[in-house]
């Protein structure tokens, strides 16, 4: 299989790896990238030429993973460990990381696309949205704030959340606007049997799910000045997995909303909510699948596995890849329900849930 990584960081050219971790997810919104090596520095007698903040680009196969800048430098040297380890993120870690500090905290009557813009345009992120999220986009918030001592990326989970918008970082430098997909499937088949499947496991837990999930906000102003409409406006959405009647979450939106919006909203944090509390990982051998291509986020994969109840496609909504000595390469994938970051009508259930 073709598991070649790269990395550029002032010319230098890395090799002899003995550990590689890189980290891409729909839930970060920044890649990460490590590597060790032997420190041949030391052993050629000469100064690493590495410095902190220096540009820092990683890639699998040829394939961009993050475009950033050097923020970890580990160097070691001893009778017992001699080695040189270098990490970084991608360039969009500044809105992970920066509160939000412009003295213009508020906008009124904007389209999410112009919030987005603005958020991204202060720390010279560049933006793009994907044909999949244009209609959303365009949709006009009424008034968004950004609160003190709130990231950039706070913000902006917030704003694309309520939308049923995933902002993600496919390690290109930009910011990209896209919904989940749902053609773009993976070759490989994890079935029981598989070679390549070295572990699988199953997370199921309730701690985090709710029986009924309510959305509560200021509706649209009527031309009627209905009040009750306008002042009064919720939408519920109920989870039948969870019994306990008692087990309640509210959300108090922040966007404008109808009564059909603030139903779909909560649809759309009740699967959420679901879809987070049966997470299925499963360890395979190399970085690519059988037909050589990377494994991707945002993307469907079919999985027949008798030992965890599974028969159904599933969401890739992050992925390790990894290598050492001692396991050489391997993905470690993460997967949900493929109806997790949508408001469909849909019980999100594993083979474990009682009915």
């Amino acid at each position: 299989m073709n598991n070649v990584f790269t990395v550029k960081i002032n010319n230098i050219n890395f090799a002899d790896f003995t550990k590689i971790f890189v980290r891409k997810s729909m839930e970060t919104l920044s890649g990460i990238a490590y590597f060790k090596t032997a420190n041949i520095y030391l052993q050629a007698q000469r100064n690493l030429d590495v410095f902190m903040q220096d540009p820092f680009e990683a890639f699998i196969n040829k394939t961009p993973m993050i475009k950033g800048e050097v923020e970890l430098i580990d160097i070691a040297y001893g009778q017992d460990k001699n080695y040189v380890e270098i990490g970084g993120r991608d360039k969009t870690s500044i809105l992970v990381d920066s509160d939000w500090t412009n003295s213009t905290n508020e906008w009124k009557k904007q389209t999410i696309s112009n919030l987005m813009n603005i958020i991204c345009s202060t720390y010279d992120i560049q933006l793009s949205i994907d044909v999949s999220a244009i209609d959303l986009v365009a949709r006009k918030i009424e008034s968004f704030k950004i609160n003190e001592g709130e990231t950039a990326f706070q913000a902006i989970k917030r704003l694309c959340s309520e939308n049923r918008i995933l902002p993600i970082s496919y390690g290109d430098n930009k910011l990209t606007l896209t919904s989940v997909s749902s053609n773009n499937f993976m070759k490989e088949n994890l079935k029981t049997g598989n070679f390549r499947i070295l572990e699988g496991r199953a997370k199921l837990s309730n701690v985090n799910r709710f029986s009924s999930y309510v959305v509560k906000g200021t509706g649209k102003e009527t031309v009627n000045k209905d009040l009750i409409s306008y002042l009064q406006l919720y939408g519920i959405a109920s989870d039948s997995v969870i019994t306990n009647p008692d087990r309640v979450k509210i959300h108090l939106s922040e966007t404008e909303l109808d009564f059909g919006s603030a139903k779909e909203q909560a649809a759309y944090i009740r699967n959420l909510h679901a879809g987070y509390s049966r997470i299925y990982i499963y360890t395979v051998k190399d970085w690519v699948q059988s037909n050589g291509e990377l494994w991707e986020i945002n993307s469907l994969v079919p999985v027949d596995d008798k030992f965890l109840r599974l028969k159904k496609q599933l969401l890739i909504y992050q992925i390790d890849f990894k290598y050492n000595k001692q396991s050489g390469f391997i993905s470690e994938l993460y997967l949900i329900d493929k109806n997790t970051f949508t408001n469909k009508n849909v019980s999100i259930i594993s083979e474990f849930d009682s009915r």
